[in-house]
């Protein structure tokens, strides 16, 4: 029994405390003064957000808020900071005034492409640490956390 209250505790804390945080790893390794002054005022969602539209041009906040499953409001909260930090620009299209399209400015894209790196690197490290295990056992790995997932999420 010890050893599933250890499990128990141990998943416990890579949900919470020691879930990877995107933000703090972009701020302990970006060197661009003008990306460190920015970082502290934003949220990870808006890190997302922001790489998101880096790599499809011209998305509307209908979408956004589709592809984060938040509400339209929570994205014109971060678009409207996105817009203040001139990481992202607003434009409309000649065919509809009502419609407001966003696309990443210069300071976005190096956000976007420091947060893909990071992550990316990030992502490495994983799989380097998962490679240590054969078939399996990762099978057996990937069982449990579905199914703690479950049990979590119902």
């Amino acid at each position: 029994m010890q050893i599933k209250s250890k499990i128990i505790k141990n998943v416990y804390q890579l949900q919470t405390e020691s879930a990877v945080c995107p933000l703090e790893l972009l701020m302990k390794y970006t060197k661009d003064e003008v990306l460190l002054t920015v970082l502290p005022n934003l949220s990870v969602l808006a890190v997302q957000v922001t790489a998101y539209i880096a790599e499809n041009s011209a998305c509307r906040s209908i979408d956004l808020a589709t592809q984060f499953k938040v509400t339209r409001g929570a994205i014109s909260k971060i678009m409207r900071k996105l817009i203040k930090y001139e990481l992202v620009d607003q434009f409309q299209v000649e065919c509809n005034k009502k419609e407001k399209l966003f696309s990443v400015t210069a300071k976005g894209r190096l956000l976007a492409d420091s947060y893909h790196q990071i992550m990316e690197k990030h992502q490495q490290k994983q799989l380097a640490f998962l490679n240590q295990f054969d078939e399996n056992q990762l099978k057996t790995i990937a069982k449990f956390l579905t199914g703690f997932e479950k049990i979590n999420f119902e």
